[in-house]
């Protein structure tokens, strides 16, 4: 039987031995060759410069290499390669050894496998996994900024019944390449919002990180409910790709809310959330939609924060106390 693990003892893992009777070519290195950045980019061509090494114990002869893919966004134009000689602890580098075309149309940090099968004349062969991340853009909206001014608007920075306002739609590229041109599309089939115009439709290229800021004015129905979400579709459209979705505001902003009218209060060591005479407690709590719509819940918008009714503090520190929902 097995001894037990203890304060002196570990375990220890290993993998397949190299056969030193013979070679073993394994891949030291490899990195992206291109005519402008060296990153693996949406809709480039690039080479790929491929080290070998040998960590057998007797060198390789006439060493060539092929590498291959199933992925979709990945097309192979020269996939041959020969190393020749390697000698034992030697590396040999080959540079655009491979060329790789990428779609453009390929998700930001897409993952391409590829597998690599090395010869050495026909009494060795190796089989090694690779893979290669692939950069593209990625367009996102910002949280909408609010701007109504009089006598439109309240001048509150707030969606509120009644106003014509003009509302800011941060789309930022959170990729890691450069965007081409973009066109955007933004509508709401809400009866209570009216878009009566746009600033931008189309503009130019996004580099990574970049913000650009459209504006739309918009009318918001007189009788429209305090704490409303209002709805919105926006596409975005460059090249090839198409980023699209939906954000929505509320009217009147944050809307506060109280679930439960009672204020009794537990004793010093009685469960609750915030309660750990114990040192060690934990507590659920289950609220229904209908009692949210009860308190003043409206539209399905998101929960941002929570908070408890507290009399005191508990009897002991709470550090790093979290809440889920």
């Amino acid at each position: 039987a097995a001894a037990p693990l203890g304060n002196e003892t570990a375990l220890y893992f290993t993998t397949g031995s190299i056969d030193f009777s013979g070679p073993f070519i394994a891949i030291e290195s490899y990195t992206i060759n291109d005519d402008n950045n060296n990153i693996p980019e949406y809709g480039e061509t690039v080479g790929v410069n491929l080290s070998l090494v040998n960590l057998g114990g007797v060198d390789a002869e006439a060493v060539y290499a092929v590498i291959g893919t199933n992925d979709p966004f990945i097309s192979i134009s020269q996939m041959n390669s020969f190393f020749g000689d390697i000698s034992m602890g030697q590396t040999v580098t080959v540079n655009n050894v491979f060329t790789l075309s990428i779609a453009d149309n390929v998700p930001h940090m897409h993952r391409a496998f590829f597998s690599l099968q090395i010869a050495s004349g026909s009494e060795f062969s190796w089989t090694h996994n690779f893979y290669i991340d692939l950069i593209a853009p990625h367009l996102v909206p910002l949280e909408p900024i609010i701007y109504d001014p009089i006598p439109g608007g309240n001048n509150n920075g707030l969606v509120d019944p009644g106003e014509d306002l003009v509302l800011y739609l941060p789309i930022k590229n959170e990729g890691g390449a450069e965007s081409q041109n973009v066109s955007i599309m933004i509508s709401s089939a809400n009866p209570n919002v009216t878009i009566t115009g746009i600033s931008d439709t189309q503009f130019s290229s996004l580099a990574t990180q970049e913000i650009f800021y459209p504006a739309l004015n918009i009318s918001i129905g007189n009788n429209v409910p305090m704490g409303s979400h209002l709805p919105f579709n926006y596409s975005f459209t460059s090249g090839n790709y198409v980023f699209s979705g939906e954000f929505t505001v509320t009217v009147g902003g944050l809307i506060e809310v109280q679930l439960g009218s009672g204020n009794d209060e537990n004793g010093t060591t009685s469960p609750s959330p915030i309660n750990i005479w114990y040192r060690s407690l934990r507590g659920q709590a289950v609220y229904t939609a209908s009692e949210l719509i009860s308190a003043g819940v409206a539209g399905g918008g998101a929960i941002t924060q929570l908070g408890y009714y507290v009399t005191s503090a508990p009897a002991h520190p709470l550090p790093n106390y979290i809440m889920r929902m």
